[in-house]
């Protein structure tokens, strides 16, 4: 047949599923601006996720660096293995217009916040089930909840 079904050969690189993380650096690499719209990288530094690495490092690049090139970027890399990845992720195809890629970004960077969020929570509530919280982490605790329930994504502020 002219056109044989997808799922009989391996998937291209375009076409595997991307974390939250992974789908940010592709937005990255889309539109290199969006990274001076992350206000605390300290944030995705902690979260467990793959690709969060290569998006912390992506960001401080083009806050020192905004102008770089997506093949400055890809040359930064600090192996062969992670400069073949940020080229994946440059080539991956979003199903996102151009006038898209803002929200879509910010709601990314915000699904990693929660996520943040969502580990600091479970960390405490796992110490304290082990022992008794201190009045600062209980404190803590009741803002991270707080916080988590009254999070408004960024496109509808």
């Amino acid at each position: 047949p002219a056109n044989p079904p997808e799922n009989t050969h391996s998937p291209s690189p375009s076409r595997l599923s991307l974390t939250t993380a992974e789908t940010a650096v592709a937005l990255l690499l889309q539109s290199p601006p969006l990274a001076a719209m992350v206000e605390d990288v300290s944030i995705l530094m902690t979260i467990d996720i793959r690709g969060k690495d290569l998006l912390v490092k992506l960001v401080e690049w083009l806050k020192k660096t905004p102008t770089l090139t997506t093949g400055q970027l890809i040359s930064r890399g600090s192996n062969h293995e992670e400069q073949q990845r940020i080229a994946e992720l440059a080539a991956h195809e979003l199903p996102i217009p151009a006038d898209g890629l803002k929200d879509e970004f910010l709601g990314a960077i915000h699904q990693l916040s929660l996520r943040h969020t969502d580990q600091q929570i479970n960390q405490l509530i796992e110490k304290a089930k082990k022992v008794n919280l201190s009045p600062t982490e209980k404190e803590t605790l009741q803002q991270l909840l707080q916080k988590k329930n009254t999070s408004i994504p960024p496109d509808q502020e």
